[in-house]
């Protein structure tokens, strides 16, 4: 028994050893009596598994949030995940869709082989169920998705009402049985089922002896109010974020769950499950106080055995509070969410790094490949700010005081000058025709920056050329760097007044 429950409490990530002795007396005990949010139910064994869940990663595939710390990215994914699985109980990872596009508008040829790096990532960090959205739809098609392990929609059909893909699926992992039931929201490619009839139909068909049934959803706010309170049968309702990220909640009987979106978080639901499927799951606070404690009695545990000190009173008290907490559950349904921030406490090498490295190459290949390709007839071409000196010089001494003038040497302290991801917003004409490719460091002296064609577009022989002529600027123009990842704060009224040049022209 002692290396189980030694290495169930293990996954909140493991730290170095302090050298010193551990305080170990003021560790939480769980109370007799639990306060309980439903009604005690038929008493079931109970069982102890873990859910680890995502959505909305919307293409982000590195730490993202240029205004914050960065968190997120698929290294340090990984390297949680793998600290998950170390645990002997079994543990699910199910993503709720929208997953492989970025950004709002189609970028010529560059979705697909992002998207198939992630659907490459997410198989090799262990997917056990993906419920496709509309964009996804988009980008992989019918046959790339079904790339993916259990890959369920109710909700989908073809135009001759034929199932896209299967409505639910049945996972199972050391006799603990889950029953997953995907609904996808509209793409105006498809024929879509009344989610509320289609989520029934596919609770009908599951079998009875589910230890939880989720129902996984990329509908919209509305809709998943009505599937959560016009069908019964299910407990769990896990979503995308919709309008704006909520924390779990309940809508009558059904515990809904939003793991935060691209991929900063993932979302930890440690589940002891003590009686039948579809009652209330309970989230409890003090089940988390408890399993924080239950993780630093296992390293007190880990360290003095590494000492070969004595530990019978450590392994007396964490099997104590492991029969308690089992007690709790006697009857209920309970668990313990935890958002997951995927910070640098995670970085370095994991199972994603060589994937990563190879498709960064990919990428600056693809971008001298675009550069080289483009020719005087292609149109207008990148001349940099350097060119527009010379008649527009208040303008360009304006530019200078701003954040856009700066945007190259904010990636410098963080490794990131010269990577791809991030260089296209932190320069000027990064991969786009006429623009550059190279991302050395003589290059980015000239192209870094957000200058005046990143706003304005591509100017070279202006004014001479005739043809050659700004930009209009909008809010169109600054979302594709301006995104809620990287600018989550951004309000084009107040941003583009920092950024405006003085109006009188020569």
């Amino acid at each position: 028994m002692l290396n189980s429950l030694t290495l169930l409490f293990g996954i909140a990530g493991c730290t170095d050893s302090p050298a010193g002795p551990i305080e170990t007396e003021a560790l939480p005990d769980l109370p007799p009596v639990v306060d309980a949010a439903g009604e005690v139910g038929p008493i079931r064994e109970v069982r102890e598994f873990t859910l680890v869940l995502s959505g909305e990663l919307r293409g982000e595939i590195e730490p993202c949030g240029c205004p914050t710390l960065p968190f997120g990215g698929f290294e340090r994914r990984h390297r949680l995940l793998a600290e998950l699985e170390q645990s002997p109980m079994p543990t699910f990872q199910i993503d709720a869709g929208e997953a492989f596009k970025k950004g709002l508008v189609h970028q010529d040829g560059r979705d697909l082989p992002r998207a198939e790096l992630i659907r490459e990532l997410l198989v090799d960090g262990g997917l056990d169920a993906f419920v496709p959205g509309p964009t996804d739809y988009d980008v992989l098609g019918t046959s790339g998705l079904a790339k993916l392990p259990n890959v369920v929609s109710a909700t989908w059909t073809t135009t001759e009402d034929e199932p896209l893909f299967p409505a639910s699926v049945v996972l199972e992992e050391d006799g603990i049985r889950l029953g997953v039931i995907g609904l996808s929201a509209v793409h105006e490619g498809l024929k879509q089922r009344p989610p509320v009839e289609a989520a029934r139909e596919a609770l009908a068909s599951l079998p009875d002896d589910l230890d939880l049934v989720l129902v996984v959803s990329n509908l919209d706010d509305r809709q998943n109010r009505e599937i959560a309170v016009n069908v019964d049968g299910y407990a769990v309702l896990v979503t995308t974020s919709g309008s704006s990220h909520e924390g779990p909640r309940h809508e009558g009987d059904v515990l809904v769950i939003e793991p935060p979106p691209r991929g900063r978080y993932l979302t930890v639901a440690s589940m002891w499950l003590g009686t039948d499927a579809d009652r209330m799951v309970e989230t409890d606070a003090e089940l988390g106080r408890t399993l924080s404690g239950l993780v630093e009695l296992r390293e007190v545990i880990a360290l003095r055995t590494s000492r070969e000190e004595p530990i019978s009173e450590q392994i007396a008290r964490l099997e104590a509070q492991v029969l308690r907490l089992r007690e709790s559950a006697a009857g209920r349904n309970i668990t313990h969410i935890d958002d997951r921030g995927l910070g640098s406490a995670l970085d370095g090498e994991s199972t994603a790094s060589k994937r990563l490295d190879a498709f960064r190459e990919k990428q600056l290949d693809a971008a001298v490949d675009r550069v080289a390709s483009t020719s005087e007839s292609d149109g207008p071409r990148y001349g940099t700010g350097a060119s527009c000196v010379s008649c527009h010089t208040r303008q360009v001494a304006n530019w200078g005081f701003t954040a856009h003038a700066k945007a190259a040497q904010s990636l410098r302290p963080r490794g990131e000058h010269q990577n791809p991801e991030c260089v296209g917003c932190h320069s000027t004409g990064f991969g786009e025709p006429g623009g550059f490719a190279d991302v050395s460091e003589g290059t980015m002296r000239t192209w870094g920056n957000v200058q005046c064609e990143a706003c304005h577009g591509p100017l070279a022989g202006h004014p001479r050329d005739g043809r050659v002529e700004p930009q209009v600027i909008n809010e169109s123009t600054c979302v594709g760097c301006h995104d809620e990842a990287n600018s989550p704060n951004f309000d084009y009224a107040t941003y583009i007044r920092q950024v405006t040049c003085p109006s009188d022209e020569p």
